[in-house]
């Protein structure tokens, strides 16, 4: 076959190039989670179109003879502790010729990548041939990480009970804190208290330096999340000083609230060994199935170099879904492999 046409896209889109990015979604989604509701484009375009916080984003589309074969998004994170990380995602419609399609997709948008300074790009591949087109573009194995799943139908109730009452911290005066939306002023200090934790997610050997959270940060990220149509369903654990304990946060889409994704989890290293961890995120899914009781799946993401928070999820019932590996590279090793 020859090599498909690739346009980065600029909005507004029409019908359909959205009819296009689509189809390549839910193609490349067949494969790989066929028993999931099929995405729509009020979830999927804004979720590649909307800058993340200290992050611009840009999307590619491929073609050939008219048809839709694959999207690219990337991202380059423009100031803070991080400026010029990049990351992609590819989707392809899968075939003898998805190899192909990454491979002129990743040159199409290199020049995008170095014109907004660039320094190293990361990208996580889940399959052999992904992981072959990142290696062969100059990138190397850098992280593995574990995609988990839980049916909300199969969640043990003692064990959630059992965890929910939190004997120990709440005996030594911890209190957890749930809400919708964005986080309550009379939290927000605690709560990005909290956040900054995540800073001790294991990186092995990922390119990234540990960033500082703030309150503009968080404010940020919400503001990101409701341009996306997400709802977030977080919570807060606040110490007997008042400072944050811990925290996490769970993502709804309205458009497939049948699948929720667990996103962020940490605890203050000071008050780690009271099951803060267990507590916080027990009574947040709880409240998710309380608030949104179409969810049936929750989907978190875990570095297999991470025992701790990975033991909690499996006891909650969490099971290995799939395997996600990190590859890296400079973006002039990048070049210098696509030629």
């Amino acid at each position: 076959m020859d090599e498909p046409s690739v346009t980065q896209l600029e909005q507004p889109l029409d019908d359909q190039v959205v009819a296009a990015l689509v189809a390549v979604r839910r193609a490349a989604d067949a494969a790989r989670d066929p028993d999931d509701p099929p995405v729509g484009a009020a979830e999927l375009v804004p979720d590649l179109f909307v800058d993340r916080p200290r992050e611009v984003r840009a999307v590619w589309l491929a073609t050939h003879d008219d048809a839709p074969v694959g999207l690219l998004v990337g991202g380059v994170s423009v100031d803070g502790e991080n400026a010029g990380y990049a990351e992609l995602e590819i989707d392809v419609v899968p075939g003898p010729s998805a190899a192909g399609t990454q491979r002129t997709l990743l040159r199409a948008a290199l020049p995008w990548f170095e014109s907004r300074s660039a320094r190293t790009l990361a990208w996580w591949p889940d399959d052999a041939t992904s992981r072959s087109v990142a290696a062969e573009a100059g990138m190397t194995f850098r992280q593995q990480e574990r995609c988990s799943r839980v049916r909300v139908a199969e969640l043990d109730d003692a064990l959630l009970d059992e965890w929910t009452a939190a004997v120990d911290a709440q005996a030594a005066g911890y209190r957890l804190e749930l809400w919708t939306g964005a986080c309550p002023d009379e939290l927000l200090d605690p709560y990005v208290a909290a956040y900054t934790a995540m800073n001790d997610a294991p990186l092995d050997e990922i390119d990234w330096t540990p960033e500082q959270y703030t309150a503009a940060i968080v404010r940020r990220s919400e503001e990101v999340a409701a341009a996306r149509g997400v709802t977030v369903h977080a919570a807060v654990v606040v110490a007997p000083d008042g400072s944050g304990a811990g925290m996490t946060r769970i993502d709804v889409h309205p458009e497939r609230p049948q699948l929720a994704h667990q996103e962020d989890t940490a605890v203050v290293p000071a008050h780690r060994g009271r099951r803060i961890g267990r507590w916080l995120k027990v009574a947040n899914l709880r409240a998710v199935r309380e608030r949104v009781p179409e969810v049936a799946i929750v989907e978190t993401f875990n570095a297999e170099s991470n025992p701790w928070m990975l033991d909690i999820n499996v006891a909650m019932g969490f099971r290995p879904y799939r395997a996600y590996d990190a590859y890296q590279g400079p973006i002039g090793a990048v070049r210098d492999a696509l030629g």
